[in-house]
């Protein structure tokens, strides 16, 4: 796979905005576009890995459990589920995390992707569910604990 410098300076031949998607295509991924495939298909594989590129450019903040925290991203901080905002890293170099509740903190222990249960989610587990004894089980155990009982 190329590397972002050979991607930037293949951007920097006499570009032009109106270059076509298949140009850029080119320069991305190193391959002409596939003739059996859909546009659709095309944008979405191109877009991914321009964003998985970029992803390798900046080290992101990673969560208690160690897994990259990007904005939009759904975390669970102090108890409280929210989107992730923004990832920026201050003047001191600690990490800033701002959720969609406002609240920013430094403290990425604090943070975590593994949300807590809650009766949404059971509910949303339970429709996806077959109903079997021990799923019933199941989802009454996670019932209680979620009620405090």
């Amino acid at each position: 796979m190329k590397t972002i410098r050979d991607i930037a300076d293949a951007l920097r031949e006499p570009f032009k905005w109106n270059t076509p998607f298949g140009r850029l295509y080119e320069i991305v991924m190193g391959e002409s576009v596939p003739s059996y495939t859909t546009s659709d298909r095309d944008y979405k594989v191109f877009a991914s890995t321009l964003a998985d590129l970029l992803d390798r450019c900046v080290e992101l903040p990673l969560d208690r459990e160690g897994v990259p925290i990007r904005p939009g991203d759904e975390v669970s901080c102090r108890g409280n589920v929210a989107r992730v905002v923004c990832c920026q890293v201050e003047a001191d170099g600690d990490w800033l995390v701002v959720t969609e509740s406002g609240f920013p903190t430094r403290r990425l222990d604090d943070i975590s992707h593994v949300l807590p249960d809650s009766f949404e989610r059971i509910v949303d587990d339970a429709l996806g569910w077959q109903a079997t004894k021990e799923n019933r089980k199941e989802l009454l155990r996670r019932c209680r604990e979620v009620a405090g009982q």
